[in-house]
This record gives C-alpha cells, sequence and structure tokens, in this order.
C-alpha cells in the first residue's frame, strides 16, 4: 500500500494534468490535516506547561511555608544554656555503691 507522498510523486511524474492537480490537491488537504494536528499538540504542550509551573510554584509554597513553620517551632523553643555540670552527686552515689573505679582504695597505716 502507497502512501499519499508515493501517490503525489508518481502522480507528477506521469506528466497528466489532472493527476497532478489531483495531487495538488491531495497535498494540500494533507499539509492543512498535519497543521491542524500540530496546532492541537501545541495547545496541549501549552496546557501541559503551564498546569507544570502552576504545580512548581505550589510546590515551592508548600516547601517555605514548611521551613517557616520549622523555623517558628524551633525558635519557640526554650533555649537552656548549660554551663557547667555537677557530677559529684554521680561520683558519691557509685562510691557509696561500692564500683570500682570510684571508690577510694583504703590507706594502709
Amino acid at each position: 500500500m502507497k502512501n499519499h507522498i508515493d501517490q503525489i510523486n508518481e502522480a507528477i511524474a506521469s506528466g497528466d494534468a489532472y493527476q497532478m492537480v489531483s495531487a495538488l490537491t491531495m497535498a494540500r488537504l494533507l499539509i492543512e490535516a498535519q497543521n491542524a494536528q500540530l496546532q492541537e499538540l501545541e495547545q496541549e504542550y501549552q496546557d501541559e506547561n503551564t498546569a507544570r509551573v502552576k504545580m512548581e510554584n505550589a510546590l515551592h509554597n508548600i516547601l517555605q511555608n514548611l521551613e517557616d513553620a520549622r523555623a517558628l517551632a524551633h525558635r519557640a523553643l526554650p533555649v537552656t544554656v548549660q554551663v557547667m555540670k555537677d557530677f559529684t552527686s554521680h561520683v558519691n552515689r557509685m562510691a557509696a555503691e561500692g564500683v570500682e573505679p570510684y571508690v577510694k582504695k583504703k590507706r594502709k597505716k
């Protein structure tokens, strides 16, 4: 089965005026159909691109809101400054329990 381009080329090669007019008419119709399909595809591309941009903007806004919420929660946390920690009660407790590194060795007299 021949495609439309082959039919048009054969009609032009034959030299018959009727076939040539028919071939040119067919070519014009093919070009118009392809142009219509191309316009539909371009419109579909534009619609998809617009939807993508809207989704990207929404995602960016969500991420920004999450970052703002995180920063707000972080600021709400109490700030504790621990300069020194007293371990003497721990050491005394461990020594009282007889835990080896904390127990003082008895002095010999």
